[in-house]
């Protein structure tokens, strides 16, 4: 993804844009799908997929643990059995060591690919649009990070609504939502 130009939010005295919490979430819902060419990941990506890691790695041990998958996925509305847990890690998890490192992670991400991006988006879309009205709010945007382990002030989600409302009406519309994860 390209990123377009983001004004920061400012959290724990480090620099994260919105985008980057947004694009953590929509991973965290996606799964990998294994393309046929090998994309190569550059710095700017490495940084974008540590930030997400680093996100989902509760205990910063530096892997994703099938508790820490699990709190995830129940934080995105999936309720999945251990045994779909395991699956999802042991189709990434190379080495066989029951947990995601950030070098497979950083592989199932580039896996994913151009694959089916617009039905992905409209998927994404409809997991922040927890009403149905078509638009993301702030208070549904609180409440998707909230459930991924990132809890928001009002003044965070404001800026990250403000950084894609492009005509100004104080929500995210479809339209916006794929200009900015675009």
């Amino acid at each position: 993804m390209t990123r377009l130009n983001r004004r920061p939010v400012y959290r724990n005295n480090s620099l994260h844009s919105g985008k980057d919490k947004l694009d953590a979430a929509i991973m965290a819902e996606e799964q990998g799908q294994v393309s046929t060419e090998k994309p190569v990941l550059t710095k700017a990506k490495e940084d974008e997929y540590r930030e997400s890691f680093n996100m989902f790695d509760k205990n910063g041990d530096g892997s994703i643990s099938c508790s820490e998958l699990r709190l995830i996925m129940q934080g995105l509305g999936s309720n999945p059995s251990e045994e779909d847990i395991r699956s999802m890690i042991k189709e990434v998890d190379t080495d066989e060591s029951g947990v995601i490192e950030f070098k497979e992670f950083c592989d199932m991400m580039m896996k994913q690919g151009d694959k089916n991006k617009d039905d992905d988006l409209l998927e994404a879309f409809k997991m922040f649009d927890k009403d149905g009205s078509g638009f993301i709010d702030v208070n549904e945007l609180k409440d998707v990070m909230k459930n991924i382990g990132e809890k928001l002030t009002d003044e965070e989600a404001m800026e990250m609504i403000r950084e894609a409302d492009l005509n100004g009406d104080g929500s995210i519309d479809y339209n916006e939502f794929v200009k900015m994860m675009s």
